[in-house]
């Protein structure tokens, strides 16, 4: 998922990129304090993981996006 991040780098995104991370650090800060709060440190781990699930299928999402744009 991090690869497909980069190539918002690639194609001169930072601004796509940087949104996306801070998004996506929001949504770990969460998930972790919802995992700790019910779960305890593992709940850390957890959120972590499903912090990364749901980026990785975000992430798919966008570069499918965009490379049916770029073959379009």
């Amino acid at each position: 998922s991090w690869l497909i991040a980069f190539l918002f780098w690639a194609r001169a995104m930072t601004s796509l990129y940087i949104i996306v991370e801070v998004a996506f650090s929001a949504t770990f800060v969460l998930l972790s304090i919802y995992g700790v709060s019910y779960y305890g440190l593992q709940g850390s781990a957890m959120g972590f993981a499903a912090n990364y699930i749901i980026y990785f299928i975000c992430m798919l999402f966008v570069f499918r996006y965009m490379f049916r744009k770029e073959v379009s």
